[in-house]
């Protein structure tokens, strides 16, 4: 197996890639909440109905 070329080595990059985009992201949250702080939103009322549940006796017919 030949050795690998560092010019095309994925790994060697990875950390500094992660760090950049971890960068971006935190930059692109930050300008979002900055800009649209306020998002208002429409609460809409549900009804809820309770339901009568009627419980009977029941006489028992087995003796023991």
């Amino acid at each position: 197996m030949p050795p690998k070329n560092p010019k095309f080595n994925i790994k060697l990059k990875y950390q500094k890639v992660f760090e950049v985009s971890l960068v971006f992201a935190l930059i692109l949250i930050i300008g979002a909440f900055r800009y649209f702080p306020n998002i208002k939103t429409q609460t809409q009322q549900m009804e809820f109905f309770q339901e009568l549940i009627e419980v009977d006796d029941i006489i028992s017919t087995h003796d023991n």
